[in-house]
């Protein structure tokens, strides 16, 4: 199956395509076991076409449209993903820059954790590595020739987020849930499958989306303004709860039946951000904060709530590389928890994050990167190693470590501590 799908992406590299882009194959091994139907390894591969084509001194055309496949636990099985990305059509006047078609506004802000990060969908197909969708609309931006710059998007039906897939260790998998509802508590079956059903939409969350932002350039200063109204990028989860009620005093406990019904539930938000960042060689500090508001009165929805992000950066020079080293202090606040029977933990109320980007040569790369959660007590590591092989090729070697106390995200996750392989081909 894995030659397969490398046979597959190969053919859109040949040289009568004459595209550029690239493709990555990316092998990952769990590092504990998991009962099926979780699989102890998996492979993904991806396809992504960059290109951009001038018509005229006015217009172009941009393409970078994706294709990701994810190997299925079924022998000759995959799944797959397609997302236009940044692929538009673009004119420009004097002042403007104007964009038809599908775009990703993700807004530059803090490394690591990005408050101004707000008006983005996103798949978390491997929510660790989530990955940016792209949203079908319209895009109007200044060509910031001042201090100032702004931009506005507008976007009639959103694009869905793509939720880990059923048969994943991402979904809780240990015999109960981590929370209770109403005094209920539901056991988990042995082995069991996820039913991932279609989600729930909440008033309209999903059409006539918009959203902007204000930046100003100083000398040695950034700062910036964004707002957003629109889909969750996070949804809620509702579980359908059918089993047999083994016990009612003193609480309602259900043994729920296979397969585990759940499903999601997109509500509608309205967001703000800002960014502050200060460059004092060889110092960057970076401020950033949002504040989230859902609207409507569903019991499954969350209250408002805020994140703040405090953060450092210097480089060093080791030898004779740059030596970058990040330092972030994440603080939130969610004062009324969501009403919902699956409650997971947030790893970033109280959490010290770090990273270091250090060049071992001009072609070896050595990235590490952690966070340390003190409300919850989990944490995450992960050590990178890439090597550029030649003009074309590059091969990276990861290990990744996740834990945490079983009633917390990073604990559910614990199983899918892992080490991975990617092979990337550029074209």
């Amino acid at each position: 199956m894995k030659i397969l799908v490398l046979l597959f992406l190969s053919i859109f590299v040949s040289p009568a395509y004459a595209l550029s882009g690239r493709i990555k194959v990316r092998e990952n091994a769990y590092l504990n076991n998991e009962p099926k139907p979780v699989p102890q390894s998996d492979t993904n591969a991806v396809l992504q076409i960059e290109d951009r084509k001038p018509l005229s001194d006015s217009w172009l055309v941009q393409a970078q449209p994706s294709v990701r496949l994810y190997d299925a636990p079924q022998p000759g099985a995959f799944d797959v993903d397609i997302d236009g990305r940044n692929t538009y059509l673009e004119t420009r006047t004097n002042d403007l820059y104007l964009e038809i078609g599908s775009f990703i506004k993700e807004w530059a802000g803090t490394d690591g954790i990005n408050p101004m990060d707000i008006a983005t969908i996103k798949s978390y197909r491997d929510p660790i590595n989530s990955q940016s969708l792209g949203s079908w609309g319209i895009a109007v931006k200044s060509r910031g020739l001042t201090a100032w710059s702004w931009q506005f998007f507008y976007v009639p039906w959103q694009t869905p987020a793509k939720l880990p897939l059923a048969y994943t260790g991402w979904w809780p998998r240990s015999t109960t849930l981590p929370l209770s509802l109403n005094g209920e508590e539901a056991l988990l079956p042995g082995n069991f499958d996820y039913d991932i059903e279609s989600p729930e939409i909440l008033n309209h969350a999903d059409e006539n989306n918009f959203g902007g932002r204000l930046q100003f350039h100083g000398n040695s200063w950034d700062a910036a303004l964004a707002a957003f109204q629109g889909q969750s990028q996070v949804p809620q989860f509702h579980i359908n709860v059918q089993g047999n009620v083994i016990e009612t005093s003193p609480i309602k406990i259900v043994q729920m039946s296979n397969p585990v019904q759940m499903q999601p539930v997109e509500y509608l938000r309205r967001t703000v951000s800002a960014l502050f960042v200060y460059n004092h060689n060889p110092w960057i500090y970076r401020v950033a904060g949002r504040y989230d508001l859902p609207v409507g009165n569903n019991a499954i929805l969350p209250g408002w709530s805020e994140q703040f992000i405090a953060g450092l950066e210097r480089t060093i020079v080791l030898g004779d590389e740059n030596v970058i080293l990040s330092l972030q202090y994440a603080r939130g606040v969610m004062p009324s928890p969501p009403q919902s029977i699956l409650n997971l933990s947030d790893p970033f109320q109280n959490a010290v994050l770090w990273g270091m980007y250090y060049p071992l040569s001009d072609n070896v790369l050595l990235k590490y990167s952690g966070l340390n959660d003190f409300q919850f007590h989990s944490y995450y590591d992960n050590l990178t190693l890439q090597d550029s092989l030649g003009e074309h090729w590059s091969l990276s070697l990861a290990a990744e470590v996740i834990g945490g106390p079983a009633n917390s995200l990073f604990g559910i996750w614990h199983n899918q501590s892992r080490g991975y392989v990617t092979a990337a081909y550029g074209f």
